[in-house]
């Protein structure tokens, strides 16, 4: 079965890989990365590793650590969308401040971590609490900071402007004697997201949020740093996809016609990760890779490990058949 896997996986191509847990999948990642480090001579600085956080990204450095990969030279880059997104906006700051919309673009940017986003936010919340915004459902303070910013940070990964999210709240508000004490705290949720946003315009402050909708509206918006970033890394590999944001899938989506290769990973039934704006049915990226079907056992001999690749083009099928067509 590793026979019929490894042409795809070592080859310059463009692979979306899935099947259950424990199949075998970072393993056949880590195959295509020796083989382009050892092979093909690839700079390891031209391979990205993209995960929705570090610690998924573990098995890449161990088996760096392990000697399992080659050394020499530039290491492999592991990295987080949001990180990737934090990094290009400080890079093209002087190229997209100004468009963003940030009222001193020569000054530095200075971006905020999570603490210090609650700080400034938390002063915008004692104003509204004092002015009664909340009085009707009581609610604590650190709890509508929390809130707010999320709400913020929701908008940007889904790419949505902030409107249209406290619109589909206000939709969701169940129908009871406390409705309009809801809207009313949405709607006031709703004008502490403009006040912060203007707040942070104004200080050239960057919460996730805005990094992350400064990245999507800017960076990859502007000629100059989206070719810049998209000639950073040739050979791209997307673990754990289905755990990643819509964000994290149209960066990948608008990257794979410029690389030389990618491999995209996903786990079957995974997807556990929606509730912070994960995207488990990727359906959008699986139309622009090369297509995988669990079929036949890759490692072990489980029945639930298995992993089967087909090519462009064509049908999911078994190692043991031949390809047919696939009907569009």
């Amino acid at each position: 079965m590793m026979d019929a896997i490894l042409p795809f996986v070592e080859s310059t191509t463009k692979v979306l890989l899935h099947g259950p847990f424990g199949a075998g999948k970072t393993t056949l990642a880590l195959a295509r990365i020796n083989w382009l480090l050892r092979r093909e001579r690839v700079r390891g600085d031209d391979i990205l590793v993209l995960t929705p956080q570090r610690t998924l990204a573990e098995p890449y450095r161990q088996a760096l650590l392990g000697g399992e990969l080659p050394t020499a030279g530039p290491p492999v880059v592991m990295t987080t969308f949001a990180s990737l997104a934090q990094q290009a906006v400080e890079r093209y700051w002087p190229l997209i401040a100004g468009d963003a919309g940030f009222n001193e673009p020569s000054r530095e940017p200075n971006f905020l971590t999570l603490e210090t986003s609650q700080y400034h936010m938390a002063r915008l919340v004692d104003q509204a609490i004092d002015e009664g915004a909340f009085d009707a459902l009581r609610l604590e303070r650190n709890r509508v900071v929390s809130q707010v910013l999320d709400n913020l940070n929701k908008a940007a990964l889904l790419r949505m402007d902030i409107d249209t999210v406290y619109r589909r709240l206000e939709l969701a508000a169940p129908f009871s004697e406390q409705r309009a004490a809801r809207l009313n705290a949405l709607r006031a949720a709703q004008r502490l997201s403009h006040a912060f946003r203007a707040l942070c315009l104004t200080e050239n402050l960057l919460d996730f949020s805005l990094q992350v909708e400064v990245f999507n509206r800017q960076v990859l918006h502007h000629p100059w740093s989206r070719t810049h970033l998209f000639r950073s890394h040739r050979h791209i590999i997307f673990d754990n996809a289905e755990e990643d944001t819509p964000s994290a899938h149209r960066l990948v989506l608008e990257w794979l016609p410029q690389l030389a290769s990618g491999l995209i990973i996903v786990d079957d039934g995974a997807g556990y990760r929606s509730f912070l704006g994960a995207d488990p049915r990727r359906r959008r990226i699986s139309r622009r890779v090369r297509r995988t079907h669990p079929s036949q056992p890759l490692l072990g001999d489980a029945g639930r490990n298995q992993t089967t690749c087909a090519p462009d083009g064509m049908a999911p099928v078994k190692a043991e058949t031949a390809p047919r067509r696939w009907a569009r």
